[in-house]
């Protein structure tokens, strides 16, 4: 089984485009595993360090684990 959020799945969830995501990933703010999937937990980090607003999809983000 393949653990993880995949690209679109990231951008769904917090509101933004694919590309948006796969900027934070070449910025290295998120890494993928060895399947090219985004872990929930390093996703959920990431947005608590930029604030509020990641603060308010936990819920969302939990339920895609």
């Amino acid at each position: 089984m393949r653990r993880g959020l995949t690209v679109a799945q990231v951008a769904t969830v917090c509101g933004v485009d694919p590309v948006t995501v796969r900027s934070w990933i070449k910025r290295r703010h998120l890494t993928r595993n060895e399947y090219g999937r985004i872990d929930p937990a390093a996703l959920v980090k990431y947005l608590d360090e930029r604030g509020t607003r990641g603060q308010r999809r936990h819920a969302k983000i939990r339920g895609l684990n």
